[in-house]
């Protein structure tokens, strides 16, 4: 099956005999062609195979006209990682990763050193600055606290 958004594209497919993995490839091979049709260039760099569940052990190197398509553990997809066993903890990790630094930078420009003013501003402040990316959160938790 094949899923277009925008400038992306997501190819995907269950793997259980051989004929799936040669069913894949010419899915791969159709998608390919289309772009071409359409003078639309397939970034090979960007492109990886992400299988999820259970090790397989029915593997093929995929190929991108007469480049090998690399297998990942995790990937970026539309600003939200994942993994081969989808879990977020990559995606929430990166996230506070970000907060963290824009905590940091914004503690750096004040000079009051009064704790509870500081407490106050740094908190306001982080909670406007952080909150851009809380909604890929929110709809991956499905709940919002205010």
């Amino acid at each position: 099956m094949c899923k277009l958004y925008a400038d992306d594209s997501k190819l995907y497919s269950v793997i259980q005999t051989p004929d799936d993995i040669n069913i894949l490839q010419d899915s791969l091979d159709a998608l390919v062609a289309w772009s071409d049709e359409w003078q639309l260039t397939i970034s090979k760099s960007k492109s990886a195979i992400l299988s999820i569940g259970q090790p397989n052990i029915i593997t093929q190197a995929y190929r991108i006209k007469d480049t090998d398509v690399s297998n990942v553990q995790k990937i970026r997809d539309l600003g939200i990682t994942i993994d081969d066993k989808l879990t977020w903890s990559q995606h929430v990790s990166n996230i506070l990763s970000k907060a963290r630094i824009r905590a940091n930078l914004i503690f750096k420009c004040f000079h009051s050193r009064d704790r509870y003013n500081l407490a106050q501003n740094v908190h306001n402040i982080c909670q406007a600055t952080t909150r851009v990316h809380l909604p890929g959160v929110v709809a991956i938790h499905g709940k919002r606290n205010s």
